[in-house]
Order: C-alpha cells, then structure tokens, then sequence
C-alpha cells in the first residue's frame, strides 16, 4: 500500500508542479512539503493535508491513507493548473499600467496548462 509520501509525489508529479511551486500555491514552507514526500514526516497535519489536497484536486481521505478513488492524472493537473492561474493572478499588480508583469503572468500560466 502507498504511503502518503508516495501518493503525494505521485499526484505533485502528475500536476506537473515542483515542490516549490506546489508549497507557494499552498501557502506552506517548502522545506515541509519536501519532508511530506520524503517520508521524514508520516503523520502531517490536518490542516496541510487539506490544502495541498485541495491544490492537487483530491480528497484529503485519499491523499492521507488512500481512502475513496484517485480522480485521474487529467482532472489533478486541470485542478492544479487553475490553482497555479489563481495564484499567479493574486500576484499580478492591480492597477492597468501597462506594465509587463502581466504579460509574464499569462505566459507563465499558459505555459503550465501547455506542459499537459
């Protein structure tokens, strides 16, 4: 049976996220969520589990103990990619000045719906 850790490597992997990217979106330290999926931490918390399996687009039961069905690589990268999108547009500046920032944000979020 998978371990958290593995299920968690396997679904980061099929969203098509790096570690870093996945813990930003989720608000949680990098470091962590590298020890999550090296196994250094067997039982994280609840709280994490919930957000990085609401990024990733499946059940915190699943993620946790492999409980209830895996939605399929296609769904999770659907879902991560939209969370990608929200994030980086929570980034972008505000105010309509032109400035290229956005520019970049749209190529970087369709960049990631790209590498599907």
């Amino acid at each position: 049976m998978e371990s958290i850790s593995q299920r968690l490597r396997r679904i980061r992997e099929a969203s098509g996220l790096g570690g870093k990217r996945l813990s930003e979106i989720c608000g949680l330290g990098n470091s962590h969520v590298r020890m999550i999926e090296r196994g250094d931490v067997k039982t994280p918390d609840l709280r994490t589990v919930e957000k990085l399996a609401e990024k990733l687009g499946v059940s915190a039961p699943w993620l946790m103990f492999g409980v209830g069905e895996y939605p399929g690589d296609d769904a999770v990268k659907a879902v991560a990619t939209a969370a990608l999108e929200e994030f980086l547009a929570a980034r972008a500046p505000t105010s309509d000045d032109g400035d290229s920032d956005d520019v970049e944000v749209l190529h970087v979020a369709g960049a990631a719906r790209g590498a599907a």
